[in-house]
């Protein structure tokens, strides 16, 4: 279905709206009584979280809400859930719980920590700018070529040498004796 489409340009039907300045953008639409969220997002790769600090955010005028992964737990609220679960011919996959909010480890750059929720767009972003996140920097991984080697840093603990799941295909031994193409081993890394 997309074959006729690849290496072919194609024509945006809305571009000529925005470009005349008669685009309508969601940030236009306003809503009676409405809230506006800002998510505070990890600077780094891998982290262990210390401390939270956000007592300064819920002082500023208009702040609704300031949520954490701590607050969420709190209130029973769990992982998100695996739209996969299993891969046929493959080993059993893991899936380690994935969290709306970050709660002690933070795994990547921009891993939601906080969510605020206010009465402005200028509000929540000042809340969000307040909170203050105290980190103790993890080795990272930067690849997955270099996430499946010896010592590596193990980012989930429940993916073993990193390895969310192992796909193969065709015959090693076979493969060997004859000098034929070579079967296919994936390791797929979280």
């Amino acid at each position: 279905m997309t074959e006729p489409l690849l290496g072919r340009s194609i024509n945006r039907l809305e571009d000529e709206r925005f470009v005349r300045g008669r685009g309508r953008y969601i940030a236009d639409l306003a809503a009676p009584n409405a809230l506006h969220g800002v998510v505070v997002r990890s600077t780094h790769a891998h982290a262990r979280i210390i401390a939270i600090r956000v007592d300064a955010a819920r002082q500023i005028p208009g702040v609704a809400a300031v949520l954490t992964g701590f607050e969420l737990a709190s209130d029973n609220i769990g992982p998100l859930p695996c739209a996969v679960t299993h891969i046929p011919g493959a080993t059993p996959l893991v899936v380690p719980p994935c969290h709306a909010l970050a709660r002690d480890v933070v795994r990547f750059v921009g891993e939601p920590i906080a969510f605020v929720v206010a009465d402005s767009a200028e509000s929540a972003r000042d809340a969000a700018e307040a909170v203050a996140v105290e980190y103790e920097p993890l080795p990272p991984v930067v690849s997955i070529a270099d996430a499946v080697l010896p010592g590596a840093p193990s980012i989930w603990p429940e993916a073993k040498n990193n390895i969310a799941f192992q796909f193969n295909r065709g015959e090693i031994g076979r493969w060997k004796q004859r000098s034929a193409a070579p079967p296919i081993s994936w390791n797929v890394s979280w």
